[in-house]
Protein backbone atom coordinates (compact mmCIF):
# COMPACT_ATOMS: atom_id res chain seq x y z
CA UNK A 1 0.00 0.00 0.00
CA UNK A 2 2.72 2.48 0.82
CA UNK A 3 3.96 2.24 -2.77
CA UNK A 4 0.66 3.79 -3.85
CA UNK A 5 1.12 6.74 -1.50
CA UNK A 6 4.75 7.79 -1.76
CA UNK A 7 5.59 10.59 0.63
CA UNK A 8 2.21 10.35 2.33
CA UNK A 9 2.08 11.39 5.99
CA UNK A 10 2.09 8.50 8.44
CA UNK A 11 -0.70 7.78 10.88
CA UNK A 12 -0.30 6.71 14.50
CA UNK A 13 0.30 3.10 13.50
CA UNK A 14 2.96 4.01 10.94
CA UNK A 15 0.71 3.36 7.96
CA UNK A 16 0.51 6.01 5.25
CA UNK A 17 -2.56 8.21 5.41
CA UNK A 18 -3.75 8.29 1.84
CA UNK A 19 -7.14 8.73 0.19
CA UNK A 20 -6.23 6.06 -2.34
CA UNK A 21 -6.11 3.41 0.41
CA UNK A 22 -9.85 3.72 0.87
CA UNK A 23 -10.48 3.00 -2.79
CA UNK A 24 -10.79 -0.42 -4.41
CA UNK A 25 -7.97 -2.04 -6.39
CA UNK A 26 -9.04 -0.31 -9.61
CA UNK A 27 -7.09 2.79 -10.45
CA UNK A 28 -8.45 5.87 -8.72
CA UNK A 29 -10.26 8.54 -10.72
CA UNK A 30 -8.21 11.61 -11.47
CA UNK A 31 -9.49 14.56 -9.46
CA UNK A 32 -8.13 17.89 -8.47
CA UNK A 33 -8.53 17.58 -4.71
CA UNK A 34 -8.82 20.76 -2.71
CA UNK A 35 -6.39 21.27 0.13
CA UNK A 36 -8.45 22.31 3.15
CA UNK A 37 -7.15 24.80 5.69
CA UNK A 38 -7.52 24.05 9.41
CA UNK A 39 -10.52 26.31 9.86
CA UNK A 40 -12.39 24.58 7.03
CA UNK A 41 -11.53 21.14 8.43
CA UNK A 42 -12.86 22.12 11.87
CA UNK A 43 -16.07 23.47 10.30
CA UNK A 44 -16.62 20.35 8.18
CA UNK A 45 -15.80 17.90 10.99
CA UNK A 46 -17.91 19.84 13.50
CA UNK A 47 -20.89 19.91 11.12
CA UNK A 48 -20.53 16.16 10.46
CA UNK A 49 -20.38 15.36 14.18
CA UNK A 50 -23.34 17.65 14.89
CA UNK A 51 -25.46 15.84 12.28
CA UNK A 52 -24.54 12.46 13.77
CA UNK A 53 -25.52 13.73 17.22
CA UNK A 54 -28.86 15.05 16.02
CA UNK A 55 -29.86 12.09 13.85
CA UNK A 56 -28.76 9.43 16.33
CA UNK A 57 -29.98 11.46 19.33
CA UNK A 58 -26.60 11.15 21.01
CA UNK A 59 -25.00 13.56 23.44
CA UNK A 60 -22.52 15.84 21.65
CA UNK A 61 -19.97 15.48 24.46
CA UNK A 62 -19.93 11.71 23.92
CA UNK A 63 -19.66 11.84 20.14
CA UNK A 64 -16.92 14.47 20.20
CA UNK A 65 -14.95 12.45 22.75
CA UNK A 66 -15.30 9.27 20.65
CA UNK A 67 -13.42 10.90 17.76
CA UNK A 68 -10.85 12.62 20.01
CA UNK A 69 -8.13 9.95 19.58
CA UNK A 70 -7.90 10.55 15.82
CA UNK A 71 -8.19 14.34 15.71
CA UNK A 72 -4.89 16.28 15.89
CA UNK A 73 -4.55 18.44 19.01
CA UNK A 74 -4.52 21.76 17.13
CA UNK A 75 -7.85 20.87 15.48
CA UNK A 76 -9.33 19.27 18.59
CA UNK A 77 -8.87 22.37 20.71
CA UNK A 78 -10.77 24.54 18.22
CA UNK A 79 -13.43 21.86 17.65
CA UNK A 80 -14.04 21.46 21.40
CA UNK A 81 -14.10 25.22 21.93
CA UNK A 82 -16.73 25.52 19.19
CA UNK A 83 -18.88 22.91 20.96
CA UNK A 84 -18.53 24.76 24.26
CA UNK A 85 -19.55 28.03 22.56
CA UNK A 86 -22.76 26.28 21.51
CA UNK A 87 -23.43 25.68 25.18
CA UNK A 88 -22.16 22.12 25.00
CA UNK A 89 -25.39 20.95 23.43
CA UNK A 90 -26.70 21.25 19.93
CA UNK A 91 -29.78 23.28 19.24
CA UNK A 92 -31.38 24.66 16.15
CA UNK A 93 -30.89 28.33 15.29
CA UNK A 94 -33.21 30.60 17.23
CA UNK A 95 -33.99 28.03 19.91
CA UNK A 96 -33.41 29.04 23.53
CA UNK A 97 -30.21 28.06 25.32
CA UNK A 98 -30.39 24.86 27.35
CA UNK A 99 -31.66 25.36 30.89
CA UNK A 100 -29.96 24.05 33.99
CA UNK A 101 -31.67 20.90 35.21
CA UNK A 102 -33.13 21.03 38.68
CA UNK A 103 -31.88 18.33 41.04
Amino acid sequence: RSARCPGAPRGKRGRPVCAVDAMSSRSPPKHNFKLWNSSEVVDILGAALDIVCQRARLRPHDVYHWVRPVVPNELWEVLWEDLMCKGGELRSPGSPAPQERAS
